[in-house]
């Protein structure tokens, strides 16, 4: 609504606006300085002098400082902003003909597709070759990946915003591929000893990695921050560069609310070092076994397929 109002303000006569980059601050209803001078730039007649070729760059270089998540729908600077699904649109974007307002690299954006249970065989190779630009696509087959992909959506699985993920479960769908390390065994418990306290929780992780076995025990603030403290420890001691793997997001997504507490959940997690950032997804009807799929597959993209 502050961006609709401001864009009319402007059609009105105003010649002075006011808002905030990404729209966050202090109070609400502050408008979006990056949907308002990309709308003005690229969809209007007036006179904005801005370079917006940087406006995503920027737009993401201050959500970082700011310590903030920002929202993949958001118009121009979004991560989803201009990728695509099923149907027409997914289909016009394999023919290089896609359905967008403005074109996305105006923006400094990138256009993409988005995979789920009704995606075909040819979105799923568009979407093998954007991961992987040097991969034979005969030595994949799609139709294989295709169907991994529909029977894990009907377990609650949704690739799309988990390119890790993603990219990891192709990986495994060929011949040879050896994960970098196994869980062999987890515990955790939690206990709250007196009402003056907030409880203690501590997690056990045991794994198997280059034909060694390792057992680390971390504390943490809560059973998931103690299972990630235990498996970033054992991980460590055999792969230093997980060091610098850091969590910047973690969501929870409950599937089927009609199942109350039993329900499936969805967790992802969104990580980065000092170069790139990933979104990594597990699912279970357990959270900590979800949390734990998604914090395997984190550590083993940034084994895999980062230096």
């Amino acid at each position: 609504m502050a961006v609709a109002s401001t864009l009319a303000a402007v059609e009105n006569g105003a010649r002075h606006v006011q808002g905030t980059f990404l729209g966050f601050g202090e109070r609400a209803g502050n408008a979006n300085l990056s949907t308002v001078i990309c709308n003005l730039k690229l969809k209007t007649e007036y006179l904005v002098d801005v370079k917006i070729e940087t406006t995503t760059l920027v737009g993401r270089k201050i959500a970082e400082i700011a310590n903030i998540t920002l929202d993949h729908s958001m118009p121009y600077i979004g991560k989803n902003a201009f990728f695509h699904k099923a149907g027409a649109h997914a289909d016009a974007m394999t023919k290089g003909e896609p359905y967008e307002h403005v074109n996305p690299v105006s923006v400094g954006n990138t256009t993409g597709v988005l995979l789920s249970e009704y995606s075909g065989k040819a979105l799923v190779a568009q979407k093998l070759k954007s991961l992987f630009p040097d991969l034979d696509l005969d030595s994949i087959n799609s139709k294989e990946v295709s169907a991994r992909i529909k029977s894990l959506e009907l377990d609650g699985y949704r690739f799309e915003g988990a390119d890790a993920s993603f990219k990891l479960l192709v990986a495994r769908l060929k011949k040879g591929y050896t994960p970098p390390f196994e869980i062999l065994d987890y515990k955790f418990q939690s206990q709250k000893q007196d009402k003056s306290n907030t409880g203690m929780s501590s997690a056990s992780v045991t794994i198997r990695a280059n034909g060694k076995e390792t057992t680390s025990i971390k504390d943490g603030n809560g059973p998931v921050n103690a299972l990630d403290c235990s498996l970033r420890s054992a991980l460590c001691s055999t792969f230093p560069k997980l060091k610098d793997v850091t969590l910047i997001d973690y969501k929870v997504r409950v599937i089927d609310s009609k199942m109350a507490t039993g329900a499936t959940v969805r967790v992802l997690i969104t990580s980065k070092d000092s170069d790139s950032s990933w979104t990594t997804l597990g699912v279970s009807t357990d959270i900590l076994e979800a949390s734990l799929a998604a914090l395997c597959d984190s550590f083993e993209y940034k084994l895999k397929f980062l230096s």
